[in-house]
């Protein structure tokens, strides 16, 4: 059995996406291999003064089944319009509703109310990929998501970001725990050996045991202080969980207090966004992060619903 590429993280967050990437599964005719549409973001933005080597990956899960369609717009294509005669988003120039044409794409362009990942692509911080999916799709959504977060097309392996954290850094340190906002742990992050830090909101990310009585308050504390004999596996193990914990859930809370930056735009994509931000000024740890924003399955009243959706998504990028 061959040992597993000692890739660190630098490599696999400069061969990955090191600002956000959006993906959409395309019909036959705009499934052909995309042009060099963007900078080689990774080492563009270790050129940046202040921006550190090792990269922070943040993927942002568009839950439901986003158009990508209409998000990313073929108006160079008849057969777009021939297929979507209601739907259909008209070529740049031809309306107020008009697609957002993309400088050099050839016929592509963005939804219109995409016009902050298009701010993005305009200061070279944006960049699409075309055409990702796998031969004869499976039409089945609930199978569709586990192949889309195992990247397996069985849909049965761990979770693509999961198998990362269960095999990196040869020789180095194991990595720290990714973090996912959220009120359940997507399958993505989840490996055979590691799990993800997960919760909702950073003020409930905390120690409960205080609130059932000091007794148990004092036991969990006194957990880490037990004298280890070095041959109790499993005191170990809950000595160390429970340092992890208290430590984590302080850092995360401290992180999250501090002011912001910037100002913010409004809605759930925007305040997860905002709590990443804080975790990654504060120098946590954490390489990988994981949001997620739905409504993406958008069967009826797609003009509107997609519209306010695809405008969260670009001003909170």
């Amino acid at each position: 059995m061959t040992e597993p590429t000692p890739w660190t993280r630098r490599h696999f967050i400069q061969r990955g996406t090191a600002l956000a990437s959006m993906a959409a599964t395309a019909p036959l005719f705009i499934q052909r291999a995309s042009e060099a549409m963007c900078l080689p973001l990774g080492s563009m933005l270790s050129s940046l003064a202040g921006v550190p080597q090792d990269h922070v990956l943040v993927v942002v899960q568009l839950a439901g089944g986003n158009d990508g369609l209409n998000t990313v717009v073929p108006y160079g294509s008849s057969d777009y319009y021939k297929k979507r005669p209601q739907l259909a988003i008209a070529a740049p120039g031809k309306g107020n509703e008009a697609a957002l044409a993309l400088p050099g794409s050839d016929g592509l362009g963005l939804h219109p109310a995409f016009s902050g990942f298009r701010e993005l692509f305009d200061n070279g911080l944006g960049c699409i990929v075309q055409g990702i999916g796998y031969p004869n799709p499976n039409r089945s959504h609930f199978s569709s998501m586990d192949i889309w977060h195992t990247a397996d097309t069985s849909g049965r392996d761990n979770g693509w970001l999961g198998r990362y954290f269960d095999n990196t850094c040869k020789g180095t340190p194991e990595a720290a725990s990714g973090i996912a906002l959220g009120n359940a742990a997507p399958l993505a992050m989840q490996g055979a050996k590691s799990l993800p830090v997960s919760f909702e909101s950073p003020d409930l990310y905390r120690w409960m045991g205080e609130d059932f009585g000091d007794d148990v308050a004092s036991a969990f504390k006194s957990v880490p202080g037990k004298h280890d004999s070095g041959t109790d596996d499993n005191l170990a193990f809950l000595k160390r969980t429970a340092l992890d914990a208290q430590m984590s859930s302080n850092q995360v809370r401290k992180a999250v207090s501090v002011s912001p930056l910037t100002s913010w735009s409004g809605g759930d994509l925007a305040t997860q966004l905002q709590t990443v931000a804080a975790l990654v000024r504060a120098g946590m740890s954490t390489r990988v992060y994981y949001v997620t924003l739905g409504g993406f399955d958008t069967h009826a009243n797609q003009e509107g619903s997609h519209q306010r959706l695809l405008r969260q998504v670009g001003d909170s990028l």
